[in-house]
């Protein structure tokens, strides 16, 4: 690989090229795929390709099969992909890729770094993020599932299983496991060492092994 190439690849890899969806264009795109039908995207700006696609950098691709680059960047891929970094709209499938991000996962991950909007399936990363919904498993040392500060400005909601050192999600309505876990409502259970819900009556904001969303006995507890 020339040093040219490698120049190109860091500059993709750190974002300086803007992305191609508005954050509008991605709230509308993720409001399809919650029925989790991938026929209803329009693929006119896309190359299809149904086997084995092979590239140093693949671009606007939709891929049924398997896809080998360097870098996959605004790409649809039905299969199975390996690359050194991935951008992509809709995944599924099994993605093996250590720098990653994406608007929609649905499948296995392995990664370094993971970063999607919605995940459904098992991701295992050192860093999982995500901005909207899971419906399946993070593993990893951090995983991390929440909206805010970001233009969706939507809450995270876990709806599966967070498993790592620190675990965070904006509402909880699956399991978290970890030394540190952190949540700010619904029903969902905490096992760790400290586990953080700061919508808890004041006592029961930071508990250890144990904690649950015990916001409804909020005034009671106070007012004994």
């Amino acid at each position: 690989m020339t040093s040219k190439q490698v120049i190109f690849a860091i500059i993709i890899l750190f974002n300086i090229f803007p992305n191609k969806m508005s954050s509008q264009d991605i709230m509308q795109f993720d409001n399809k795929l919650l029925i989790d039908d991938i026929q209803t995207i329009s693929y006119e700006k896309y190359d299809t390709i149904n086997g084995i696609c092979i590239n140093l950098l693949a671009r606007d691709k939709y891929i049924n099969g398997l896809g080998l680059s360097f870098i996959f960047t605004n790409c649809i891929t039905n299969g199975m992909s390996i690359s050194f970094y991935h951008r992509f709209e809709v995944f599924k499938g099994v993605n093996i890729c250590p720098f990653e991000r994406g608007s929609n996962l649905y499948g296995i991950n392995l990664s370094i770094y993971n970063k999607t909007s919605y995940l459904t399936g098992l991701s295992i990363s050192l860093i999982n993020r995500s901005i909207s919904e899971i419906k399946g498993v993070q593993f990893g040392l951090i995983n991390i599932n929440s909206g805010r500060g970001f233009s969706c400005m939507c809450p995270g909601r876990l709806k599966g299983l967070q498993f790592g050192i620190f675990n965070k999600t904006d509402k909880n309505n699956g399991i978290q496991i970890g030394v540190i876990n952190s949540t700010y409502s619904e029903n969902g259970i905490q096992i760790g060492i400290l586990n953080i819900r700061p919508n808890n009556p004041k006592l029961f904001k930071h508990l250890p092994i144990l904690n649950l969303n015990l916001e409804k006995y909020k005034k009671q507890i106070q007012y004994k």
